[in-house]
């Protein structure tokens, strides 16, 4: 029941295990903390490199850009593979995808060889920015092959996003060894993935809400391709964000240049003696093959 002295002021007891927290700080606290458990390394900010928090503000603005775009771009996608259109056939629009995919898939492979991995890795912050501007030129492509569905523009869009994607990988993959400095590269790169999953979850919701604007459920031919050149100048507009927000978040990084040309095994150390020791092998064993025949 309170002390006399608290009786006198006024004040109300607190319960025990949180002296002086009012009930709203502790769910603002207990947010805050789940936050933090989601989306930041453990032990951060000590854990990372200083820019962390930099970058990531900025990647973060820029993937939730790019997944409304990727909204917009999928209403083209549909178009082209024949929704709304009473012609079309569940096969054809099939192959069609899987054309895309397999071409796609095929010719991104010739970015993705080891030569071109050690450029991504002595030019990180550039091969960085033009991943993403690859991607935008491909969505770009994805729209207009809404409006022109014709073979080139069709199949240019999915390869120049395959490409995309396998560059900004192998960037990615740096960019987070750079940012852990205790050793917790895996730590770093789930937190990685658990803020692109959240700035995914608002992009595909602002991208719905975006369709609805333009007009998602129109019925006519003119008011489709009407509502189509609304979501072009939406996504044009959105694809510059796109790009400034790349443009500030590679800004921010501090990484050291290293060299573009990597030794195959540059743990492994072979002296004369190691060499003399190869060449005893080597004969020893020509002149059991020559006894042997």
């Amino acid at each position: 029941f309170g002390s006399s002295s608290s009786r006198r002021l006024g004040c109300a007891t607190q319960r025990p295990g949180f002296p002086g927290k009012p009930p709203a700080l502790l769910v603002n606290l207990a947010m805050g903390g789940w936050f933090a458990w989601l989306f930041l390394p453990d032990g951060y900010p000590d854990s990372v490199a200083p820019e962390y928090f930099q970058y990531q503000l900025w990647d973060t603005v820029q993937q939730v850009v790019y997944f409304v775009n990727t909204v917009i771009s999928m209403q083209a996608i549909m178009k082209f593979h024949g929704v709304g259109d009473a012609h079309a056939t569940a096969a054809a629009a099939t192959a069609l995808a899987l054309g895309r995919q397999i071409l796609g898939n095929t010719l991104s492979l010739c970015f993705t060889v080891p030569s071109m991995a050690r450029r991504y890795r002595s030019g990180v912050a550039k091969y960085r920015l033009l991943s993403e501007v690859i991607s935008a030129v491909g969505h770009s492509l994805e729209i207009l092959a809404g409006a022109f569905p014709f073979g080139p523009v069709l199949y240019a869009g999915p390869v120049l996003l395959s490409v995309s994607a396998g560059m900004g990988g192998a960037t990615r993959s740096v960019i987070m060894s750079h940012f852990a400095r205790r050793g917790n590269n895996g730590d770093v790169s789930l937190k990685e993935s658990n803020q692109d999953r959240g700035g995914k979850i608002i992009g595909l919701m602002g991208g719905v809400a975006i369709l609805s604007w333009v007009g998602m459920s129109s019925g006519t031919a003119a008011s489709e391709e009407a509502a189509l050149r609304r979501s072009a100048v939406v996504f044009a507009v959105l694809s510059v964000i796109h790009i400034a927000g790349n443009v500030m978040a590679v800004r921010a990084l501090r990484i050291p240049v290293v060299a573009a040309k990597e030794p195959a095994h540059p743990d492994i150390s072979i002296d004369d003696a190691d060499v003399a020791d190869a060449q005893v092998v080597v004969r020893g064993a020509s002149r059991c093959l020559s006894w042997a025949r």
